[in-house]
């Protein structure tokens, strides 16, 4: 009696042992969901290695300019920024997360850089650095982050919802399947000004034909 009450119980810890070693390695659609998130607003290389091939990620870590200016933009796109894993859906290898975000709204940010770029470079036409592209340009882009942090300074904040789609990847982990209009909501429906963008190999061999 006392030899089946022992089988029974190490049959028991097994169970017990392998569900949690079960568990250490399938990640929930929320949990991949939750380590994006905190992934892309923090910049962590990891994360947007993996989604360079969006162009909004790629603004956000090759954007031409000084770095100072660069490292500005970057911390001042996330400040205030808050998330929230609201529900989870998973059918047939695919999910879906909805997620709630608050940050900050920079939506007219781009429309206050052109003007302010424009006066700049009106007021400066007999200047140097006007005909000096290289110099302009990080002007521009100095101009377009003082934008950015003068509108996350100012406190107000605005509530959005996100859909995050995934698919499984057959390995018992989640892929996102980033686009667009996630990104754009992200960093709070900033649109990108024109020539700031470093195209990397492909735009420096298309300059040279």
């Amino acid at each position: 009696m006392a030899g089946l009450i022992k089988t029974i119980t190490a049959i028991v810890v097994a169970v017990f042992l392998q569900a949690g070693m079960n568990g250490a390695t399938d990640v929930s659609p929320a949990q991949e969901a939750d380590a994006f998130m905190k992934g892309m607003t923090t910049l962590q290389k990891e994360t947007v290695d993996l989604y360079m091939g969006n162009d909004i990620v790629n603004f956000l870590v090759n954007v031409e300019g000084d770095e100072k200016d660069v490292k500005r933009m970057q911390e001042a796109l996330f400040r205030n920024f808050t998330y929230e894993i609201v529900a989870d859906e998973e059918r047939n290898g695919l999910a879906v997360v909805k997620i709630s975000i608050k940050g900050n709204d920079f939506s007219k940010v781009l429309k206050k850089y052109e003007k302010e770029s424009y006066k700049y470079v009106t007021e400066n036409l007999y200047d140097e650095d006007i005909t000096d592209k290289k110099k302009l340009n990080n002007k521009c882009m100095s101009i377009y982050v003082d934008q950015i942090e003068k509108t996350a300074k100012n406190g107000k904040l605005k509530e959005d919802t996100i859909y995050l789609p995934m698919e499984d990847d057959g390995h018992n982990q989640w892929n996102v399947l980033l686009n667009d209009e996630v990104m754009t909501a992200i960093i709070g429906h900033l649109s990108l000004p024109d020539g700031v963008v470093d195209s990397g190999e492909d735009g420096e061999e298309k300059e040279k034909q």
